[in-house]
């Protein structure tokens, strides 16, 4: 909140308090500059209340770099994906369903998808983010990998897939895969969407992932979002 992930170098690391201090001067709070003191605490308290995403058991609920969710949320309704996959994952109920249907419906027609990634918990997300940082640095890690509590995967909605011409890897050349295009036309039917677009980095702060989908459930906005070429939050605002 603060503009710091403490977790980088420990809750009172130099880093910190270095954040701490311009905090404070920014918002020209705290009684002593760089001491976490009550006023301090309770402004942290008012925009972390402010930056709790409203309507979170929704479908449509919004988690971005701007609405977060707290590391003990945990989804209400989580089981197991029955789809291709390496091991044991899981989404919402809701939104489950919906992802057996599109990976049945697109085996049909010859399109073999392979799910890659579903419901992460804080703490997961937590763990490979770190790994990120420690190999390119925050500011890098923080363009690829959300921050843990600014995952969509937390709530259960979103997932990563792949496909067996990608080594059942994750990259941007599944753009060029049959598979993409496949989705990229009919996600929308049951109510997904391409989360983060092409050319809408500066929007969404995250960099093109043709692999990762969001359900949203409404299958009318859904294919409104898709046609238009919008991202999610384009949307909202609209």
């Amino acid at each position: 909140m603060a503009g710091f992930y403490t977790v980088l170098d420990g809750l009172y690391g130099p880093d910190t308090k270095k954040n701490l201090i311009e905090f404070q001067k920014l918002l020209k709070i705290g009684n002593e500059i760089g001491v976490y003191d009550d006023k301090t605490k309770n402004k942290l308290k008012e925009i972390r209340n402010l930056k709790t995403p409203p309507n979170l058991e929704n479908n449509m609920v919004l988690i971005n770099k701007n609405y977060f969710l707290e590391s003990k949320y945990v989804p209400n309704d989580l089981r197991e994906v029955n789809v291709p996959k390496f091991k044991y994952m899981e989404l919402k109920s809701n939104a489950a369903l919906k992802v057996e249907e599109m990976f049945n419906d697109a085996k049909k027609v010859g399109y073999n998808l392979y799910f890659n990634s579903g419901y992460r918990s804080y703490k997961y997300q937590e763990k490979i983010f770190n790994v990120r940082v420690k190999n390119y640095g925050l500011d890098e890690a923080q363009k690829v990998i959300a921050i843990p509590g600014q995952s969509e995967h937390q709530t259960g909605l979103a997932f990563d897939v792949t496909c067996k011409s990608m080594e059942y890897e994750l990259g941007k050349e599944f753009e060029d895969t049959d598979e993409f295009k496949w989705l990229i036309n009919n996600c929308y039917k049951y109510g997904f969407i391409l989360r983060y677009k092409k050319d809408k980095e500066n929007i969404t702060g995250y960099i093109y992932e043709p692999w990762h989908y969001r359900y949203i459930g409404d299958e009318k906005i859904a294919k409104d979002i898709m046609e238009k070429n919008i991202v999610f939050e384009e949307y909202l605002n609209e």
